[in-house]
C-alpha cells in the first residue's frame, strides 16, 4: 500500500495487524510509512522502529533505519551510534557502512 503513496491507508492496516498480534513487520512497516510521510513524522517513525527493535534487538537493518531517521532530524550523534551498533552486529551491511562514512566525512 505505501509503495503507491497511500500512507494513511497503510498506517491503518499496519495498526490493525499490530493489534492482532505483535508482528515485528507491522512495526517496521509503520516506521517506514511515517518515514516516507516526511520530516514532521520522523519521531513517529523512530517510535515504531524502536518497538520493532524490542522484538528483535539484534537487527542491524532496524538500527540502520533508526540511524537514518536520526540523521534526518539532524541528530548526528545518535545516527552514528545506531550505525555503529548496526555494523557491530553485521559488518557486511553496506548501507550502514556507507551512511556512517558519509556522516563522518561531513564532520
Amino acid at each position: 500500500m505505501f509503495e503507491k503513496g497511500k500512507y494513511d491507508e497503510a498506517i491503518k492496516e499496519f495498526k490493525r495487524t499490530r493489534a492482532l498480534k505483535k508482528y515485528i513487520y507491522s512495526y517496521i512497516g509503520l516506521g517506514r510509512v511515517y518515514f516516507l510521510k516526511g520530516e514532521n513524522k520522523i519521531d513517529e517513525a523512530i517510535k515504531y522502529y524502536k518497538k520493532a527493535l524490542l522484538i528483535k534487538p539484534n537487527s542491524a537493518d532496524i538500527l540502520n533505519d533508526i540511524g537514518i531517521c536520526y540523521a534526518m532530524k539532524g541528530d548526528k550523534k545518535k545516527a552514528i551510534e545506531m550505525w555503529k551498533k548496526a555494523i557491530e552486529i553485521n559488518p557486511q551491511l553496506k548501507s550502514a557502512v556507507e551512511n556512517l562514512k558519509r556522516i563522518e566525512n561531513k564532520k
